[in-house]
């Protein structure tokens, strides 16, 4: 917590860089920079980086925007492994923060499955295995902690109620700041 605490604020500066380069890359830099800013007052970097910085929301939002670029340049240089290697290291790390980002290591297995167009079975399947690794570091020792403090590999930390799906106002559901689907 004393880590995440110290360096959630730094971090957010980073993320918003990290928007600024990835969107950069198909884009003008005034609409680079337009959507820096939206990242920071449209959702919720702000929050996390002043109000809640004991979460670590910025830490997460950090890896998986390290791992879009990782991708982006596994894509541009398909060949160079390395970028592979650290896309499924920054998987691994994405689902340390929160095990539902195991769903981001499709990024990667999309690229390769669309770049294997141009290039062998072989070298596509070489390139998915090179992401296991990073995504097994990520995921065993959070699984292992799960089964340590909860007594289940997979467990919901903020318990079952953390979406309430039976609000009788459809604005609510996907709205209410306790419990909307569509708050985050």
């Amino acid at each position: 917590p004393r880590f995440t605490l110290a360096t959630s604020s730094l971090l957010g500066a980073v993320l918003v860089y990290l928007s600024f380069l990835l969107v950069r890359r198909v884009a003008t830099p005034g609409v680079a920079a337009l959507s820096a800013f939206l990242v920071v007052v449209g959702g919720q970097a702000l929050y996390f980086t002043a109000m809640n910085p004991s979460y670590s929301h910025i830490h997460d939002a950090v890896a998986v925007a390290l791992l879009v670029y990782a991708v982006l340049r596994a894509r541009m240089e398909p060949d160079r492994y390395r970028f592979w290697i650290w896309a499924g290291v920054l998987v691994g790390v994405a689902v340390l923060q929160r095990l539902s980002n195991v769903a981001f290591g499709l990024l990667p297995l999309w690229s390769i499955l669309e770049l294997s167009r141009g290039s062998s079975i072989r070298t596509s399947l070489r390139r998915a295995m090179l992401l296991l690794p990073g995504i097994v570091l990520g995921s065993v020792p959070l699984l292992v902690s799960y089964k340590y403090m909860f007594g289940k590999y997979i467990f919901f930390t903020h318990g079952r109620h953390f979406l309430h799906m039976a609000h009788a106002h459809p604005i609510l559901l996907l709205f209410d700041q306790r419990g909307g689907l569509f708050l985050f």
